[in-house]
């Protein structure tokens, strides 16, 4: 007998939980979706960067298709920030500071601000 409920205890314990997880009846399950179409476009690489007056990226932006080595050691920004993929980063922003998106082998992608 101890044995059986041994056995029972833990295979009802189960079935409460999967039975928690089960949508309520009268209400049709909660399906999430993406909007249909890509994400909004943002142009060719580099264009129409007005922003990029705000942390001296316009200066710059010339650069986008380049090594990242041929970037001026000074160019008028607060900060620089060279972003690899896969890179982690803070989340905080900074108007001044630049940020360079660069390739695995380093040719700049794209320019922004914070």
């Amino acid at each position: 007998m101890l044995r059986l409920s041994s056995l029972l205890v833990p295979g009802a314990a189960l079935g409460l939980m999967l039975a928690a997880c089960a949508p309520e009846r009268g209400f049709p399950p909660i399906s999430v979706s993406t909007p249909p179409g890509p994400a909004a476009d943002p142009g060719p690489i580099g264009a129409g960067r007005t922003d990029l007056a705000a942390c001296g990226g316009d200066k710059v932006a010339r650069f986008i298709g380049l090594n990242v080595a041929s970037l001026p050691a000074t160019g008028g920004w607060g900060a620089l920030r060279i972003l690899r993929p896969g890179m982690m980063m803070t989340l905080d922003y900074s108007a001044t500071r630049l940020n360079v998106n660069v390739d695995d082998t380093g040719i700049i992608l794209d320019m922004s601000c914070g």
